[in-house]
């Protein structure tokens, strides 16, 4: 916990450059707060942050087990009259119009500003656009329930919108070559904002067939007893069906571990990953997952196991990836020569140790 004040009086702002290196780790967290606004910072490639005043109070918080680089942030204040919120110029913005093909982005103030309403028309002229592809950045956020994006467009006869508020936006096609931006925020809390990539659909252009050889696979059979990843495409495809099964055939494998990479995500409740084995007396065991990216590590006893991925039609996040590292029923010989089983705290033990190995490999 550390407070850092700026003790000029003209000072209005605080802008926070992060070093290109800093990286944190999804179970730990680095944490602003100033005035009513909390603000916290995991991963890597973090852009710069505006802070509105001249103190704030940080915290950084780490768990028991992975190290990651951490952060190193350049504090440069900013006095009045030179605030570089960009509000007042960004909510008299009317839109835009693309003459080309290629890929726009569109952001908001970071962090934008309070009692905003913006309305914004953007459009792509040429006539061979069909639709629009929108994906959202990992940082993009605005207040849970109180702000709000909105992306509204026609589709033939429908009138579409897409309500946005909270975080984990991910990303959706809409079919049609214009959309209006609609954004509101009240007069208390506010977020980092967003960054939108736009990126044109056109007749003539190449079938996305990323998701082609995902769907076609089978899963696999592996020999041996080193760990193996299984991922998902990054992002992953809308209207997935997808069933896959994994197994080892060494005989000497009665447990498997299945540890998620931590930028796993994963539309909340729309989209469901599906991991399922038999265990020994032969009952069925499920373990779904959606959500944020925060999942869990797996272990079950068993040698094999089942995958179902199945996703709706609007959006898509990165998906998952995971590692699936093999362990065996370890004996000691005491000296009496009896064989004795291992207890389940030392199994526990030497795969936290196998794994610590693995990631430092990694």
């Amino acid at each position: 916990n550390q407070s850092y004040v700026f003790t000029n009086p003209s000072i209005s702002q605080i802008q926070m450059v992060f070093d290109t290196q800093t990286f944190i780790r999804i179970f730990d967290s680095l944490t602003i707060f100033y005035r009513d606004i909390v603000k916290t910072f995991t991963g890597s490639a973090i852009p710069n942050y505006i802070i509105t005043g001249r103190e704030f109070n940080l915290t950084f918080s780490s768990n028991s087990q992975y190290l990651a680089w951490g952060y190193s942030i350049d504090l440069i204040p900013i006095e009045h009259g030179h605030e570089i919120s960009g509000c007042g110029t960004w909510q008299a913005r009317k839109g835009a119009t693309f003459n080309d093909t290629s890929s726009h982005v569109i952001s908001s103030p970071h962090p934008y500003c309070n009692e905003m309403t913006v309305s914004q028309h953007y459009s792509f002229t040429n006539e061979t656009v069909t639709e629009i592809q929108i994906d959202f950045s990992d940082l993009s956020s605005v207040e849970n329930s109180y702000d709000s994006l909105e992306i509204v467009y026609e589709a033939g006869n429908r009138h579409v919108t897409h309500s946005l508020t909270g975080s984990d936006f991910g990303g959706f096609i809409i079919e049609s070559r214009e959309f209006d931006l609609v954004f509101n925020s009240d007069y208390s809390n506010t977020d980092y904002g967003f960054d939108m990539t736009v990126t044109p659909l056109f007749v003539g252009s190449e079938p996305d067939t990323r998701c082609d050889s995902y769907k076609a696979n089978p899963g696999a059979t592996f020999s041996g007893l080193d760990a193996q990843v299984i991922e998902s495409p990054h992002p992953y495809c809308s209207d997935l069906n997808v069933s896959q099964h994994y197994s080892f055939t060494d005989s000497s494998v009665t447990q498997l571990t299945l540890s998620f990479d931590l930028e796993s995500s994963i539309e909340v409740v729309f989209d469901m990953l599906t991991i399922s084995h038999t265990k020994a007396d032969g009952t069925e065991v499920g373990n779904r997952y959606s959500g944020d990216g925060d999942f869990s590590e797996l272990v079950i006893d068993t040698d094999e196991f089942d995958l179902k991925f199945v996703t709706d039609s609007i959006y898509t996040m990165y998906g998952y990836r995971i590692t699936v590292i093999p362990g065996t029923v370890t004996t000691v010989t005491t000296q009496s020569q009896c064989k004795q089983t291992m207890t389940q705290e030392d199994l526990d033990n030497e795969m936290l140790m196998l794994r610590e190995y693995y990631y430092k490999l990694n």
